[in-house]
């Protein structure tokens, strides 16, 4: 590329030939000294990746264009030819193919366009457009525009005439835009007439189905002075931009105002009427009616407002409120709910009572100051995929200047237990809210799911920014706790990574695209950032026994300690529950002790299991290994010499190879494989227990050669008692144990021929 300056000024590139890897610029220009310029640039970029440094993002297509300037007296014209394919920029942006042929004449002066443009799949704002075609076409100092777009079953048009000058005007023949049933369009011509920086608008009614009508007119810019009017518009109509929005209801009101587009002053009126959305008709609560005015000023604006949904909820709010975080608040906040508004933002988690609510609201946005009460009675909570029912929730929280005080909160579990909550918030937004909070529970049912019910006392404490990292600290008593392993593997298992569905039907296609969507937003939100909320933990747990481990042939008790660290995300178990006792079960009666056990959590709510349980079958030593959480645990068999794994279990059951088993011992070994591998029934042993109410059900042989029965129940933290039956009278007794230690425990019973016995055992691990 050459650059000149001539002696009359005017500025010449020649030869302009620049290359960036495929890309290529090409051509020649004058700039004379008016600032007028003649020439042609031509860009050929068959790969415009190659200009992604530049751009800061990705970018991806082909591009081919020339551009022309051209001079015609005092007149600047110039136009364009380009056209692209496969174009995107970033991830939201994406441009199928375009074509342009668009001119301009006195393009410094009063431009008039004549061109066209068309555009297919045009993604950009989560839409994609099929279809986008302008037309232009110039007259006699002014330019008539066309658009036409569609969208699936989004169209839009309009029709518009652009007129050049010292005061530049739009002047709008038609407007309509419309998805299925919905649709508004232009009343009647408009015109927006631009004026420096503001557009001074006249006539412009958009009417909506229904009979809504919206009008504005006046002036808008960084100064305005503007009136509007809405009347009987349906909240339907935003299916347009938004479809699947399912809003329903109508909005009316009216606005004037007028001054700095930062600090608007008027006044205002606005009201909704029968308003519903999907998350309020799932929750069963009825339209809401709102309605809201006042005056806007420059340090803020006065507010009456109130908010009804049939004898659910009534609110009324009045005062002021300032648009600058430091200007003060006057608000007086009353009204009374039904606690199951909220049930609209649970995600499955039903909350009911009656909350009543009746506060002053003064001091700043930054610094809020509260006096006043806020009650909730009656109250109940249900989380099903927990397992979690509280009933009779009562509490209160009282606002006195910065702070809110938990004057009470108590509630009931299912099982009978007790929740209790006191504390304190400090209203200090930027400091996170800090906390000081007191939560207590004694024999609380607080986990009640297929896989995992659990009893315990808490003595728990919240402190710290309770918005971002509040610290958790405290101690848990874990009175019992029962997990089941599932007799057969969960259904809800997801499709292997990399599936392709071909000649899928639409309503797959559908929910296939509405799970890409939402699985790339989830992406978007991981990308910025993660959320604010991480409490640390610091909490101790422990359980001396009376932790079961139960299903598909397992039956164990395992008991104590552990400490929880790290973060709610991220927690950190030190220490497990280990083996006290149990035993494996099989098909065919066969038991086995576990001779190793332990549990434990890595932060989600379904354990970890370890167990092994050995013994010796014929000349094979076999060990059994479940290993994996408790939703899908792995069942292995190994032995020595090393035997397949069903040769090790043949082995185990039968004392002898697969191929000498009978055609009923066959079908017991299937039935084993079947169990171990969760495609078998359910366990007739913890059917057995959960009908009888008991902690243990054991069948055994007794002391004197015959089959005998047992089932025991604990009756405190140590003690447990229990009854066997046997086919002899000296196999039958009534029995109790004593937990001195961890592995000391004191063995008693009472026979049924009268005989009676003490002894001690101990129990080590090797």
């Amino acid at each position: 590329m050459r650059l000149r300056r001539s002696d009359s000024n005017n500025i010449a590139f020649d030869d302009l030939d620049l290359e960036l890897g495929s890309t290529r610029v090409a051509g020649r220009a004058t700039v004379d000294s008016a600032g007028f310029a003649e020439g042609t640039v031509r860009i050929a970029a068959p790969d415009l990746n190659i200009l992604s440094p530049l751009g800061l993002t990705p970018i991806q297509g082909q591009l081919d264009g020339t551009l022309t300037l051209m001079r015609s007296g005092d007149r600047q014209n110039v136009r364009l030819v380009a056209n692209g394919r496969d174009l995107s920029a970033g991830s939201d942006l994406s441009l199928g193919a375009f074509d342009a042929d668009v001119g301009a004449s006195d393009l410094l002066g009063r431009p008039v366009l004549d061109g066209r443009l068309t555009a297919d799949r045009l993604t950009a704002g989560g839409e994609t457009f099929d279809q986008i075609r302008l037309t232009a076409k110039g007259a006699e100092g002014a330019s008539d525009l066309e658009l036409a777009a569609t969208a699936r079953t989004f169209q839009l048009g309009a029709r518009a005439r652009l007129v050049p000058g010292e005061q530049r005007r739009i002047e709008l023949d038609s407007f309509t835009a419309g998805r299925g049933d919905q649709r508004f369009a232009l009343a009647s011509p408009a015109s927006i007439t631009i004026e420096g920086r503001s557009a001074v608008l006249s006539n412009l009614v958009v009417t909506t189905g229904g009979g809504g009508r919206v009008s504005l007119k006046g002036t808008v810019g960084e100064q305005f002075n503007l009136a509007m009017s809405a009347q009987s518009i349906p909240l339907s109509i935003a299916e347009i931009l938004r479809p699947g929005a399912g809003l329903a209801g109508t909005l009316a009101g009216e606005a004037s105002l007028h001054g700095d587009l930062a600090r608007p002053e008027g006044s205002y009126q606005l009201s909704v009427s029968h308003v519903a959305t999907p998350r309020t008709r799932g929750a069963g609560l009825p339209p809401i009616d709102a309605s809201a005015s006042g005056t806007l000023a420059e340090d803020g604006g006065t507010l009456d407002a109130s908010a009804s949904a049939g004898a659910a909820a009534g609110l009324r709010a009045t005062g002021r409120v300032p648009w600058r975080s430091a200007g003060p608040i006057a608000l007086r906040i009353s009204g009374q709910a039904d606690a199951a508004l909220a049930n609209a933002a649970l995600q499955g988690q039903l909350l009911t009572g009656r909350m009543k609510l009746d506060a002053d609201l003064r001091g700043t946005l930054g610094a809020p100051q509260i006096e006043g009460t806020a009650t909730l009675a009656g109250g109940t909570f249900t989380d099903p995929l927990k397992g979690i029912r509280l009933s009779g929730i009562e509490g209160q929280v009282t606002g006195r200047g910065d702070t809110l005080t938990i004057e009470r909160f108590t509630a009931a579990t299912r099982n009978g237990g007790t929740l209790s909550a006191v504390g304190r918030i400090t209203l200090d937004p930027p400091a996170g809210f800090p906390a000081e909070i007191r939560l207590r529970a004694s024999q609380a049912e607080l986990l009640a799911s297929e896989i995992v019910a659990a009893v315990a006392n808490l003595d728990l404490s919240v402190e710290g920014p309770i918005m971002q990292q509040p610290r958790v600290a405290g101690r848990v008593d874990l009175v019992s706790m029962d997990v089941s392993i599932p007799d057969r593997l969960p259904t809800t298992i997801r499709p292997l990574a990399g599936t392709r569905h071909i000649a899928a039907p639409s309503q797959v296609r559908a929910r296939l695209a509405a799970e890409q969507k939402a699985e790339a937003r989830a992406g978007r939100g991981r990308v910025s950032g993660p959320s604010a909320f991480d409490a640390a933990l610091d909490l101790t747990v422990a359980a001396p026994n009376r932790i079961f481990v139960r299903g598909r042939g397992v039956d164990a008790e395992l008991g104590g300690d552990l400490r929880l660290t790290g973060s709610s995300k991220a927690p950190i178990a030190v220490g497990a529950f280990d083996l006290r006792r149990g035993w494996l079960t099989t098909v065919v009666g066969q038991r086995l002790d576990f001779s190793r056990g332990r549990l434990s959590f890595t932060g989600d709510l379904a354990p970890e299991l370890d167990f092994i349980a050995q013994t010796q079958a014929g000349n094979v030593t076999a060990q059994v290994e479940v290993s994996g959480p408790a939703t899908q645990p792995v069942f292995a068999l190994t032995s020595q010499p090393a035997l397949p794994q069903d040769e090790v279990l043949s082995r185990l059951l039968f004392a002898k190879a697969s191929g000498n088993l009978s055609a009923f011992q066959a079908l017991q070994l299937a039935q084993a494989v079947a169990q171990l591998s969760g495609e078998g029934g359910s366990d007739v042993f913890d059917r057995t227990r959960r009908a009888l109410g008991v902690d243990s059900v054991d069948i055994n042989t007794g002391a004197h050669g015959g089959p005998t029965v047992g089932a025991s129940r604990y009756i405190g933290n140590r003690l447990s008692v229990g009854v066997r039956a046997g086919a002899k009278p000296e196999d039958s007794a009534a029995t109790a144990t004593i937990d001195v230690t961890r592995r000391l425990k004191v063995q008693g019973g009472i026979g049924a021929d009268g005989r009676s016995s003490v002894g001690v055992g101990a129990e080590w691990e090797y």
